[in-house]
């Protein structure tokens, strides 16, 4: 499933290669590299996004920009200065990275990876790298002959994608975004827990140095003296905890700022009862006074609690958001996720975020709103996907406060636990779904969640725990009268007969069906209609040659030609003979599909657009 990209170092080379899969997916990198991203239809459109940073259903992502940024960071921070372009080549060539992405999911690109990282954490010169001062930020600005320059395809590697984003000011921001949580105190990259993070790891190899010392001690010290633990091993440790990490983050910090990529305003200082918050998450119990202080002398506080940034796409403030002026107090009440800035002469600074999370959260207003227990199988272009492939439970947050789902676990049908810090907006939906690269393929959204197992077909035990494993939500739905028998297989799903559920899931008038075929996944459902094609009838589908002897034409052409089409056939008993994805202005095959002459609908979705037309099928 996976393209796997590294180095190749036979013979010194030093070109990527694929180790797995093909290179085709980072190709199409190098390409859009080539074009640049200083717009942001071109930065989010790697995020399978518009230019205002708003998710496109369908839209491919290609690279995981978080991850890109955390990869980069630690390049930066650790001065390793072999990877993912090395010094021992002037900066000219590839080194020491992997690149992954998972081909089959379009819901998520390329992650990056270190390895063989000897060539970092120095504190003193060790040829060709400096030392403390080490400078792999600003590689491409050098002007000597260690600048970085990539001029083919076969050295490509993610420091470049790095640089030709940073033309962006949306990833300018996002990157100092990020840069300032790890390098903050309580960041992973902070003095204090790169140490801890040292410490540990010297002590779990503590027997083995001794081992690797009487191996490999003199296998590169000629006639010299041996390495060894003592002498060697503890004083480069006392090196890197006395030396390197008490003065590696501010050098990296101006090395940043060089560059664009860390702001000079500082973050806003959070404090609760007096005491500043490090971390992301603080825990909470009730009501709580938040102080919020600017520790800049010049500069306005925005802040929101509902996750939304007070800096919006193209710099500016966010509507709603609140203002500070110097310092000022808030009161938190249970669940909350603030997001504050501080901005000064239209510049901002870093994000602060904290989350609170509550520890005695009252669970009443989660509700489940939609179960697809048995989808059909779906057939895209030659290929058939399992039915079971595209089960999804969903949950909505139905009431005013923000929910902490941490810890909360789905057992006996699937088993899926929410991961840690997962918060549920008022009115905003979580989709659990059995195979996320399927769901995105499908519906084209990313599914909040992937659960373990599937569920029956004939109707089973459903079962939301709360933390402490108490039951929250628990019913047994059925494939049998009073049930929604068009649930079972048809296509539609079983979902919450109130927008806003006030019943009992264990009931089967707690239920009725999606308003469309394949469920309604993120949204409420719509008017249910006994009428299994909602649409217009033709309108701008064009669908030819009808009558058809076999291959048909289907063209929307409300939509672009590069969009994909939702295609479903139902014969004349409105049962769906067939459900697939394809091109617009592609054909689908009669004979190939084994179907009988006759009248059939069929309906097409594509951004929101329905239509439907009768086709008369003569073989």
């Amino acid at each position: 499933d996976y393209d796997v990209v590294k180095v190749d170092m036979e013979n010194y080379v030093y070109n990527i290669e694929a180790t797995d899969g093909t290179l085709d997916s980072w190709r199409q990198l190098w390409n859009l590299c080539s074009t640049g991203f200083a717009s942001n239809s071109s930065y989010f459109g790697l995020e399978g996004k518009d230019a205002a940073g708003n998710p496109l259903p369908g839209a491919e992502v290609l690279v995981d920009i978080d991850n890109l940024i955390d990869y980069m960071v630690l390049i930066f921070y650790t001065g390793n200065f072999d990877a993912p372009t090395s010094s021992f080549g002037q900066n000219k060539g590839c080194n020491n990275f992997y690149a992954i992405d998972n081909r089959n999911d379009r819901s998520s690109g390329f992650t990056f990876y270190n390895h063989d990282a000897e060539h970092s954490l120095f504190y003193y010169a060790h040829n060709p790298g400096i030392g403390i001062n080490e400078d792999r930020v600003n590689l491409a600005e050098r002007t000597d002959y260690m600048k970085m320059v990539v001029s083919d395809f076969s050295k490509f590697h993610p420091q470049w994608l790095h640089h030709k984003l940073c033309a962006n000011a949306e990833y300018r921001s996002r990157f100092a975004d990020r840069a300032t949580r790890h390098l903050s105190e309580g960041g992973a990259l902070s003095r204090e827990n790169v140490r801890k993070r040292i410490d540990n790891r010297v002590e779990e190899i503590d027997l083995a140095i001794i081992a690797e010392s009487a191996r490999w001690g003199n296998a590169k010290r000629g006639d010299g003296e041996p390495y060894t633990r003592n002498e060697h091993w503890m004083e480069e440790i006392r090196r890197i905890r006395e030396l390197f990490i008490p003065n590696r983050t501010q050098v990296v910090i101006d090395q940043l700022l060089t560059a664009g990529l860390y702001s000079d305003l500082e973050p806003p200082l959070v404090k609760v009862s007096g005491e500043a918050v490090t971390g992301t998450t603080c825990p909470v119990s009730g009501e709580i006074t938040v102080s919020l202080e600017n520790p800049n002398s010049a500069g306005v506080i925005y802040y929101t609690l509902d996750g939304l940034d007070p800096r919006v796409v193209g710099g500016g403030v966010l509507p709603g958001a609140w203002q500070v002026s110097g310092t000022g107090s808030l009161q938190v009440r249970g669940t909350a996720n603030l997001k504050a800035r501080i901005r000064h002469n239209g510049k901002w600074s870093a994000l602060r975020e904290v989350i609170f999370l509550n520890q005695q959260e009252d669970y009443g207003t989660l509700k489940v709103t939609e179960l697809h227990y048995h989808p059909p199988d779906w057939f895209l272009d030659e290929d058939t996907i399992p039915g079971t492939d595209l089960e999804f439970i969903e949950f909505l947050n139905t009431g005013d406060n923000t929910l902490n789902l941490t810890g909360l676990a789905l057992d006996t049908a699937v088993r899926y636990r929410f991961p840690d810090n997962t918060l549920l907006l008022p009115e905003e939906f979580y989709v659990v779904a059995s195979k996320p690269a399927a769901f995105f393929d499908f519906y084209g959204l990313i599914a909040s969640g992937n659960h373990q197992g599937h569920f029956s077909n004939g109707g089973e035990e459903v079962l939301l725990t709360d933390p402490a494993g108490n039951p929250l939500i628990h019913f047994t739905y059925m494939d049998e009268p009073p049930w929604p028998l068009m649930a079972d297989g048809t296509g539609y799903s079983l979902h919450a007969a109130e927008m806003f559920p006030t019943g009992d899931p264990n009931e089967a008038a707690y239920w009725t069906i999606s308003y469309n075929s394949g469920g309604n996944p993120f949204t409420h459902n719509g008017p249910v209609n006994n009428e299994p094609l909602p649409g217009t009838e033709a309108g701008g589908l064009l669908a030819y040659p009808n009558p058809t002897a076999d291959l048909l034409t289907l063209h929307l052409q409300q939509v672009p030609a590069s969009s994909r089409l939702f295609v479903t056939v139902y014969n004349v008993t409105g049962h769906a003979v067939y459900r697939g994805m394809m091109g617009n202005q592609s054909q689908i095959s009669f004979s190939s599909l084994g179907l009988d002459e006759g009248l059939y609908m069929i309906r097409v979705e594509s951004e929101g657009i329905t239509a439907v037309a009768r086709i008369i099928v003569i073989l």
